[in-house]
């Protein structure tokens, strides 16, 4: 997969889904990987993916407000149309139960990455164990 990360590259419908089809193959190559135990190698590795992962999560809450507001100024120049499906023929309703729905999804991602956050503040601390070292702690 070759993909242009280059946030100054001009925006556009193929590109977008190009960018979000990378970014749910990375999520999934991620998940397949880390199923080996081999994958983290160290305990810093840990810390330092899922201070990544946390740095993703936190970027989520302005892509959805991106979706939200860009279905909005449709919605508000009668630009979308449900032919089919619980909404159909009503599209204003349509997009406020999508509003309310990515309005939630917002707080669940702010939510994942306090949680998130907590836990990494956990992974800093993590280090290889001294051999020396009997466990105890004392």
């Amino acid at each position: 997969m070759d993909i242009d990360l280059n946030t100054g590259a001009p925006p556009s419908p193929a590109r977008t889904l190009q960018l979000a089809e990378a970014f749910a193959e990375i999520a999934r190559v991620l998940n397949h990987t880390t199923l080996d135990h081999a994958a983290f190698g160290v305990p810093a590795n840990v810390d330092r993916v899922l201070r990544e992962y946390v740095a993703a999560v936190g970027r989520m809450p302005e892509f959805l407000s991106h979706l939200a507001c860009w279905v909005a100024l449709e919605d508000g120049t009668d630009r979308i149309g449900v032919p089919s499906g619980e909404w159909a023929g009503q599209p204003h309703t349509a997009v406020t139960a999508l509003q309310v729905r990515l309005d939630a999804a917002r707080a669940s991602a702010a939510s994942l990455r306090t949680d998130l956050e907590y836990a990494a503040q956990v992974t800093s601390d993590l280090a290889e164990a001294d051999p020396e070292e009997d466990g105890s702690g004392s």
